[in-house]
């Protein structure tokens, strides 16, 4: 019998939508190891295990396989905006990526609903993300996001930076929020931030502390919908219940 070769760049073709494609890659590493195939059944064709899968590719895989990280259609999908279900107070789903939320499902034991379900939990991987997750998922932030957060923020890098930090600390002068920029790879965003002129003239010479409680649900929205498009599949996130 001839041995079947599989294309690891080749998306996998499944029934369902999902937050990613799955790639020739993942597939390949699943049927080499035993471990996997029990963790993720995926030969059941059951959604939501493939986004448990997706999200042992993202938060696992793409340290132990180089495959992965050379995937570079898959990065731009990880690297796509995703809708997650509305929650009073949450200014921080809307600026979600794909990636950001599998990373979230691995990083909570393969439970979806947190992710989906709890304001802290978006919170607390929110600053995860940006201080070092980012970085050790070795994920680049979209133009998308970028300008999202700057308008979020009013083009403020002290307010963005102060979202990132305990309600009792702050940065303020140049040098720290040089430092801080540096030490958490954030270049990129402060450039942009850089580059614009602040929405509010009063906004240069203070530091910002956003409260994301009093930002509506609503406003927030309409306002980072503007600048990015929607994924079709984020729809469905609602609708998936773990057991």
């Amino acid at each position: 019998m001839p041995v079947k070769i599989i294309d690891y760049r080749k998306e996998v073709q499944l029934p369902f939508r999902l937050p990613t494609p799955v790639y020739g890659a993942m597939l390949a590493a699943w049927q080499l190891r035993p471990d996997l195939q029990r963790r993720y059944p995926l030969h059941y064709l059951q959604i939501k295990d493939y986004h448990r899968f997706l999200a042992w590719c993202v938060y696992h895989g793409r340290n132990e396989y180089v495959a992965f990280t050379q995937l570079d259609n898959w990065t731009a999908a990880l690297e796509q905006a995703v809708i997650l279900p509305l929650l009073s107070g949450d200014s921080l789903g809307p600026l979600f990526s794909s990636g950001m939320y599998l990373a979230a499902i691995s990083r909570h034991h393969d439970f979806l609903w947190p992710v989906l379900g709890s304001l802290r939990t978006r919170r607390r991987l929110w600053h995860w993300y940006w201080l070092t997750g980012r970085t050790e998922l070795k994920l680049s932030t979209a133009e998308w996001q970028i300008k999202a957060i700057a308008k979020l923020h009013n083009y403020s890098i002290q307010s963005f930076i102060a979202s990132l930090l305990p309600a009792n600390k702050c940065v303020t002068d140049n040098e720290e929020i040089n430092t801080f920029v540096k030490e958490h790879n954030l270049e990129e965003i402060a450039n942009y931030f850089y580059s614009k002129k602040p929405l509010q003239e009063s906004n240069e010479k203070q530091v910002l502390q956003v409260n994301i409680n009093n930002i509506s649900n609503r406003e927030t929205g309409n306002q980072i919908q503007s600048v990015f498009p929607v994924t079709k599949w984020s729809r469905l996130a609602g609708k998936i219940i773990d057991i």
